[in-house]
């Protein structure tokens, strides 16, 4: 499968890194880079591997750390994988939206 990286998706994983540069060192940030890459290994292999999130069967919840969650879109007919958003789990669920 082919993994596709939005606009968003992208967005908010350098946000993420950019916090990490400012509040902590460069081996938190090599890690959530092999947790993240790992993250994507892993649902190459098995799309499916994680749940539909908040009963949408179209939008699936993946854990890259116990803090940041990535939403991601299978699309079995254009063998993709669209990631849609990297998400610090201790924000505000109800800001979170596709």
């Amino acid at each position: 499968m082919k993994v596709i990286w939005t606009k968003r998706s992208l967005e908010t994983y350098l946000k993420i890194i950019d916090f990490l540069k400012i509040q902590w060192t460069k081996k938190e940030i090599r890690n959530f880079v092999i947790l993240t890459n790992d993250t994507i290994i892993s649902l190459i292999k098995n799309p499916f591997i994680f749940q539909c999130f908040d009963d949408n069967i179209n939008i699936r919840r993946g854990f890259v750390h116990k803090h940041i969650s990535l939403f991601y879109k299978v699309n079995q007919e254009n063998d993709t994988i669209e990631l849609l958003v990297f998400w610090d789990n201790r924000q505000n669920p109800e800001n979170l939206n596709f």
